[in-house]
């Protein structure tokens, strides 16, 4: 099992095979392994027989179970949409940070009474994989006696939150854009967006600015600066004198695709009206 020498770090994340998402979390046993897909790859059913066909496919970055290997050449791992059964796909396609010995040379009738077999929640450790398209989550829950008994139930938990959006700015006004001092130095606003939800990976959609004058409600779309920071410049269309109120709303989404929104309140500022006539 060469292909399994090396250690390599593994961040647990999504994986869709043939097509088809989920999200699950359960005990892996002490046995098996999680890998990550290097490259897309094919799946299937005992590739030993003859004529053996694709029955599905993984893509880079997919996380996968391992349970075993077949010869040097094949990774045996959980079928995704059906844990109890195992599917077969190239090792060179997995890294893992399994070593060499760490699990077992399996036929194609050993690997199907091993994926057969429920992991020992004692002995295991805990992995999720995730996708973008689902929002359901199946979690596996155990307890355990002073004794030997060992009890395991499931739950179907559905993620329909939306996720917490939180806008923040360095300051409660801005200036349109005159480029006279002193008000120069509080034309730009920097806008800070937060997405607090447990269910990753969590992702900033969009961030906008809103206004009325003269000519009607107004928007402005802000530049990104780094992270979750953006920037914000009004360069016309402002208030004809004095202040008005800008609106700044972000949208955000979860790994379950839910979507949250959050704003602030600052004022826009006609630069006239506080002493910086150009």
């Amino acid at each position: 099992m060469s292909g399994l020498g090396a250690r390599i770090a593994l961040v647990v994340g999504s994986l869709a095979a043939g097509g088809a998402g989920w999200f699950a979390m359960r005990q892996l046993d002490a046995e098996e392994a999680a890998g990550t897909v290097r490259a897309a790859a094919d799946l299937f059913e005992c590739p030993t027989a003859e004529q053996v066909a694709s029955v599905g496919q993984v893509h880079a970055g997919d996380k996968v179970w391992l349970i075993g290997v077949t010869d040097d050449r094949w990774a045996v791992i959980r079928d995704p949409q059906r844990l109890d059964r195992p599917l077969w796909m190239p090792l060179a396609m997995v890294a893992t940070d399994a070593s060499a010995g760490d699990l077992p040379q399996l036929t194609c009738g050993e690997a199907i009474d091993t994926a057969s077999t429920e992991p020992t929640p004692e002995t295991g450790v805990t992995t999720s994989v995730s996708s973008t398209t689902p929002s359901s989550v199946v979690l596996a829950t155990t307890s355990t006696s002073a004794a030997t008994t060992t009890s395991t139930s499931t739950t179907l938990v559905t993620d329909t939150t939306p996720p917490i959006v939180t806008v923040t700015t360095d300051r409660a006004f801005l200036y349109v854009v005159s480029g006279v001092a002193p008000c120069v130095a509080e034309e730009s606003l920097e806008v800070t967006i937060v997405v607090a939800d447990p269910t990753v990976p969590i992702t900033i959609r969009s961030i906008v600015a809103t206004w009325s004058a003269a000519g009607g409600v107004q928007t402005a779309n802000l530049v990104p600066v780094a992270g979750n920071r953006f920037s914000l410049q009004v360069l016309a269309n402002g208030p004809n004198g004095g202040e008005t109120p800008l609106t700044l709303t972000a949208t955000g989404a979860d790994g379950a695709g839910n979507v949250g929104t959050g704003q602030v309140v600052v004022s826009l500022r006609d630069p006239r009206s506080f002493g910086c006539a150009g």
